[in-house]
């Protein structure tokens, strides 16, 4: 099958995938869109529930509390499975280095806040020619089989990107893209496109749904571009296309313009040198076992959030209105015209019949227990949330015991830290898929330069080939959340000094205590080598030296001499 052919059947099922991904998307775009709103502490104000625009918090609150507990960088760590330690090293340097040049650090924190947000957090492995780099994406811009398991990314049919803006001009000189459809770009937008224009493929409600997060921020998403460019939204496609030479579907990857124009239609083996999985991966804080687009932590806050909104700008207007000195008169008495007609402060309001003979305050009762309601309200969220009072950084007026206050602390963590599973997982799947591609990609000729801090505290270069980050057996990859790492290795290191009391003078055992507690201090497995081997060969040195009362051999030096009798 030629180029044309396979084109044309990556368009049709992009043209059939899509509005259905879309359809399944599209019944979580308001919750998404009133949760992010909540977050930035905008409401919409309306004449009947929210006159005031005011908004609690609560969202923002609950969730940088439950952050704070959980910001740490994902701690992840490469095993040689044939046990070659200067690999593990070489490995974990180049991944190090990798997590340094896409600043893991920052996005690992917008990818725990976006589950927080949404429920789940995509991110997308790219091959750029030297090296893998590594994007968080947008939630309204990954559009996935609805029939994915929702603990496995790679079970996908399908997934769709997009959003991805590029100049025309970039697209239409770029050799990677077909020839034909680009001069097709060229001849349609060319000539009387209008500048600083964007040419989106996405249906007007799937652009609205997208933009009304940014609209409610007065942003407008149009006006970001320079007005010299016209910009062209693509998809990328990735599904499956049969092979009738191989007699089986193979993983294929398509760039979409204007929803007609198929710029690339390629194996995913050709543009990222593997084909076993997609170079995607995403985790979610409340896994469902059908339901990909699960239910996130902001969605127990929206509610009670908008209701405490609500119930605060009755009471604000409320106040106001009493504020007013507003009165009624009777409208009946001939002559008796005040002059404020319009309602307005201190106004006065015609009323057919007689109140209270002339005038009448306007009598605007308070709202009893509505501050009590939204304390309540709130303890039901910080329940709901294990994020109360104290993992907030404050605490209630109740007197607790020291006790008490460490009990519901651990307890809180606990409910926090049932996340860790799906996190871990998804950063051990990343790691495998950056390796696979890395090895994929990089040939023998190509070296990398890294750059560490020797034990004299100096930077270091060092230039390393293929050859030594790579091995036939593989690697296994390990992710640990550094706070319970930590927490274990000092419980485990206790039980061996424990240990060690009733198992004296071990010397197996004294190095794995020896090794355990270097590992504690956070050395690096070079530097615990280094130190295990100058233990092992001091160790052999003393074992060789001559014994207290023994005079060395001069024709064997490595051993005693006889011992001389005594005379008597």
């Amino acid at each position: 099958m030629d180029y044309s052919e396979k084109a044309k059947l990556a368009l049709e099922k992009y043209q059939a995938e899509k509005p259905a991904a879309l359809e399944y998307q599209q019944r979580r775009h308001l919750d998404w869109t009133e949760n992010y709103l909540l977050y930035r502490n905008r409401v919409a104000i309306n004449r009947l529930t929210q006159r005031q625009e005011v908004s609690i918090p609560l969202m923002k609150e609950t969730i940088r509390t439950i952050l704070a507990k959980i910001d740490e960088d994902p701690d992840v760590y490469f095993e040689d499975l044939g046990g070659d330690l200067d690999k593990e090293i070489v490995i974990n340097e180049l991944f190090e280095n990798f997590k340094k040049e896409n600043q893991i650090s920052l996005l690992d924190r917008v990818d725990k806040k976006q589950v927080m947000l949404y429920g789940r957090s995509h991110r997308k492995l790219n091959w750029d020619g030297e090296k893998v780099t590594l994007e968080l994406k947008d939630p309204f811009d990954i559009l996935v089989d609805p029939k994915t398991l929702p603990y496995d990314i790679d079970s996908a049919r399908f997934i769709i990107e997009t959003g991805i803006l590029k100049p025309l001009e970039e697209v239409i000189h770029d050799e990677r893209y077909d020839q034909e459809a680009r001069d097709l770009l060229k001849e349609r937008y060319t000539p009387n496109q209008t500048k600083g224009e964007v040419i989106t493929s996405r249906t007007e409600q799937e652009q609205q749904d997208r933009d009304e997060r940014m609209t409610q921020m007065d942003v407008d998403s149009d006006q970001n571009f320079a007005g010299s460019e016209i910009i062209l939204s693509l998809d990328q496609h990735f599904t499956y296309l049969w092979e009738e030479e191989k007699k089986e579907y193979v993983r294929y990857v398509s760039v979409i313009a204007d929803s007609d124009v198929v710029l690339s239609c390629k194996p995913l083996k050709e543009v990222l040198g593997v084909d076993n999985f997609w170079p995607f991966e995403s985790w979610a804080d409340d896994l469902e076992a059908t339901d990909y687009n699960s239910d996130a932590v902001a969605d127990i806050i929206r509610q009670p959030n908008k209701i405490i909104n609500t119930w605060l700008s009755q009471e604000i207007e409320n106040r106001t209105l009493a504020n007013f000195g507003m009165n009624f008169y009777d409208s009946t008495i001939e002559g008796f015209e005040p002059v404020a007609w319009d309602p307005r402060p201190f106004g006065w309001y015609p009323l057919p019949g007689k109140p209270s003979e002339v005038l009448e305050r306007v009598n605007v009762a308070p709202f009893p227990g509505n501050m009590e309601s939204i304390n309540y309200l709130i303890g039901l969220v910080e329940k709901a949330t294990a994020s109360g009072a104290v993992e907030k950084g404050s605490l209630s007026d109740e007197k607790r015991t020291l006790g008490e206050i460490e009990i519901t602390v651990a307890k809180a963590m606990e409910r926090i830290n049932s996340m860790t599973p799906f996190y871990r997982l998804c950063w051990q799947r990343t790691a495998e898929k950056w390796r696979q591609i890395m090895e994929a990609n990089v040939d023998n000729k190509k070296k990398f330069k890294l750059y560490k801090k020797g034990y004299d505290g100096r930077m270091q270069e060092a230039v390393i080939k293929k050859s030594q980050w790579t091995s036939k057996k593989g690697f296994r990859v390990r992710v640990e959340n550094k706070r319970q790492r930590e927490a274990e290795d000092a419980n485990e290191l206790n039980n061996m000094f424990a240990i060690q009391q009733k198992i004296p003078n071990n010397p197996p055992l004294d190095a794995a205590i020896r090794r355990k507690a270097l590992k504690t201090l956070g050395l690096s497995p070079e530097e615990i080598r280094e130190i295990d081997e100058f233990e092992k060969k001091k160790a052999e040195e003393m074992r060789n030296a001559p014994q207290a009362g023994q005079q060395s051999n001069p024709m064997n030096p490595a051993g005693p001499l006889p011992a001389q009798p005594i005379p008597v």
